[in-house]
């Protein structure tokens, strides 16, 4: 989405993106391993762009991973109701439609519609860095539709891979026109696409560089506009190729896999009325337009319900943002409804009258149901245009020259009988594919797998100068040698931390080419991008920059699930040693042996780490979700088995730690604020497991505990004890 004067694009319509090399799919081959992962989807838009997506994720969820989808909190019973974690994007979503609408060039002149717009926008990106990090969860693998903007810059910050998913083309081709561009009759296709992602950069590229700045990036200059592109990020698009078919000019990191259709039918009892009305006549004409939200309803209204009374079919009306029919004085033919899944309801209908979103398009269609379009902005219009060529429904018909005449025309090109023959062999063509498990087969594909290994990968970058080379720096998921405005993130390789449930195998190494670098990996190059024109400095002021790919390999250590069993568990000092600890998912059960000092009490100390307060962030956006590490003082190395648990509502954490210890034990608990890639020291709080197990510390009773760092109050923890013997 995007808000720009005509002005402020015009010196920007003859700058073409810098061309660049691909990029290595060496290590981006899958071997089909499953590893359980956490994946986060960010979803900007209506209804209709947030339910593909629960259906996509209930297929990965299938498949093993954790599933968080971010979404406007007005989808979030939505998105519960089908199993899903949720988490809030801010932003207006009626707000954004009500716009969109108003301008589906997405150009306005008017200076408090652009600030109010970047503002919603801005909303939105700043909750993008916590949907990624916030309540317990990291996310290994991001998913976006292309709204979110940000994407590609958390990618970038979070060093995980990142798949571009969506309802219409976003990725240039000649064979379409990009649906969101503005004067097509003076484009030609494939460059549709660079204008839009032009038009987006000049009116979000400052917003977007502020979010870079607040996750600890460097700004970055026009190239920011193609970056997905140049990137070659993996896009997934849930279009139907009996449809859409994939263009021949999209490269084999591009998947078009059939639409993604939500099961919402089974959950669905249909009020009375309703059945008794299918039942009492022919098949009606549905018309609903969801979520679009219009400035004259009364109009539109009015349009409608005279078209549908002169073609003299009988009618099901769904009122939706547009508020169709509501107010009026409607005879017995046409009738009202609630919400009503579209699995359930279309194929029931003779035809569909809708605003030609992506997923009321691959209903209707699935159903069988001849299709009429009355786009509104976006891609509704590339639909509609689809279904006519398709034969499977009329012209379609856009909102502000929509008329009573023009409505009717078109119901009753649908209900002839040709119409209807060709609407129900196109519907079978649909019910025979299975858009999510393709798209779950293509996410799995392009994981960063090799044989059998999960595999890290980033850039290392020097420069050269009078003094010899810069000290490197690592950069993710890029191409260009390193600039001062290149925006690319230095970072401290230590600081990349392996996953629960996996261990690194190996340390990080340079990827060697013999054709196109040296035996350490660097290759050179004598100048280097700054925005999008090539720079060639004073000879002498920097002489050469190079740049290597380093890559790591983790392995998955499989679930922990219903039994853990923990060798070598050394808790305590070392003179006990527990030599085998059985623990039960159920109900934590556990059988400890003393090797040592057999006369010594067993005692299984419980400690509730609840949540903080006055906590300070040492992260760059916000507080990150901090968590402790509990030990005993003076203990050996040891291994300790800690149950942490997501909880929505204050406290805003909580883990469960357990120890075998004594009355000598001291009880050391260090708080950090986990950052995606590292962890910083906050404070910590230490206590004497006598005063516990003696009785002065009431049990199960939770108190607040100081935090300290260096002597310093560093905030409380909430702390609870309790302990068996």
């Amino acid at each position: 989405m995007f808000f720009v004067k005509p002005e402020d694009l015009a010196h920007h319509k003859d700058d073409e993106p810098e061309l660049e090399e691909d990029v290595d799919a060496e290590f981006h081959r899958s071997t089909g391993a499953n590893h359980p992962l956490n994946v986060v989807i960010l979803i900007c838009g209506s209804r209709g762009d947030v339910q593909p997506f629960i259906a996509f994720g209930k297929g990965l969820q299938k498949r093993g991973h954790r599933v968080r989808l971010a979404s406007h909190v007005t989808f979030r019973n939505f998105v519960i109701e089908n199993g899903l974690e949720f988490y809030p994007l801010k932003g207006d979503p009626e707000l954004l439609m009500n716009f969109m609408v108003n301008h589906p060039d997405m150009i306005t002149l008017d200076p408090k519609e652009i600030s109010q717009k970047k503002r919603q926008m801005e909303l939105i990106y700043n909750s993008t860095w916590d949907a990624c990090t916030a309540n317990n969860f990291r996310a290994e693998v991001v998913i976006s539709n292309p709204p979110v903007n940000v994407h590609v810059h958390l990618m970038q910050r979070l060093q995980v891979p990142l798949y571009i998913m969506f309802t219409m083309p976003w990725a240039p081709t000649k064979d379409y026109m990009h649906p969101l561009a503005p004067m097509q009759n003076l484009l030609d296709n494939k460059t549709s696409y660079t204008v839009v992602d032009k038009m987006i950069w000049v009116g979000l590229g400052s917003l977007q560089n502020e979010f870079r700045k607040k996750i600890g990036l460097n700004t970055i200059g026009s190239r920011g506009a193609y970056l997905v592109r140049h990137l070659k990020v993996p896009q997934i698009y849930c279009m139907s190729p009996h449809l859409a078919p994939k263009p021949t000019d999209w490269g084999s990191h591009i998947d078009v896999v059939g639409f993604w259709y939500l099961d919402l039918k089974s959950n669905f009892n249909p009020p009375k009325d309703l059945v008794e009305f299918f039942a009492a006549g022919p098949p009606p004409v549905y018309v609903g337009f969801g979520s679009i939200v219009v400035d004259d309803p009364k109009t539109l209204s009015k349009n409608v319900i005279e078209a549908i009374i002169q073609s003299k079919q009988r009618a099901v009306v769904s009122p939706g943002w547009a508020k169709l029919g509501e107010g009026m004085d409607l005879p017995p033919s046409i009738k009202l409804i609630g919400a009503v899944p579209h699995d359930w309801l279309l194929p029931q209908c003779a035809a569909a009258c809708h605003h030609g979103g992506a997923g009321t398009t691959a209903a209707g269609l699935k159903s069988g149901c001849p299709t009429i379009i009355v786009p509104f902005f976006g891609d509704q219009p590339f639909w509609g245009s689809c279904v006519a060529r398709m034969g499977v429904g009329p012209t379609p018909i856009p909102y502000k020259q929509l008329t009573a005449a023009k409505l009717r025309d078109a119901i009753l090109f649908c209900v002839q009988p040709d119409v209807q023959k060709r609407a129900k062999e196109f519907g079978e063509k649909l019910r025979a594919e299975d858009g999510v498990a393709t798209a779950v087969e293509a996410f799995q594909a392009r994981l960063p797998v090799y044989e059998g290994l999960w595999v890290e990968e980033i850039h290392e970058n020097q420069r050269k100068g009078i003094t010899g080379w810069g000290a490197g720096a690592l950069m993710p998921h890029d191409r260009e040698p390193f600039t001062e405005k290149s925006g690319l993130l230095a970072m401290d390789i230590s600081r990349f931390v392996c996953p629960p449930g996996w261990e690194w195998v190996g340390d990080w190494e340079p990827v060697i080419d013999p054709a196109k670098t040296d035996k350490q990996g660097w290759r050179y190059n004598k100048s280097f991008t700054l925005g999008s024109k090539d720079f060639h400095p004073a000879e002498g002021a920097l002489d050469f920059v190079r740049t290597r790919k380093m890559i790591r390999r983790r392995r998955y250590l499989g679930d922990t699930g219903a039994t853990l069993k923990m060798k070598a568990l050394q808790i305590g000092h070392g003179h006990r040693g527990v030599d085998d600890a059985i623990v039960s998912k159920e109900g934590k059960k556990y059988s400890f042996h003393d090797s040592h000092k057999s006369n010594l009490p067993n005692v299984l100390l419980y400690v509730d780490v609840i949540g903080g307060r006055n906590i300070p962030s040492k992260d760059l956006v916000g507080l990150s979700d901090p968590f402790c590490i509990t030990h005993l003082a003076g203990s050996d190395p040891q291994t300790q088995q800690t149950e942490t648990i997501d909880n929505t509502k204050e406290p805003v954490w909580k883990e469960v730690h357990w120890f075998n210890v004594n009355t000598e034990d001291r009880l050391i608990i260090d708080c950090f604020d986990e950052d995606p890639v590292g962890q910083d020291f906050i404070g910590s709080f230490s206590i004497d497991v006598g005063e516990v197990l003696s009785g002065k510390i009431k049990l199960k009773d939770p108190q607040w505990y100081p935090l300290r760092d260096k002597g310093k109050p560093a905030g409380e923890i909430q702390l609870a004890f309790s302990y068996d013997r």
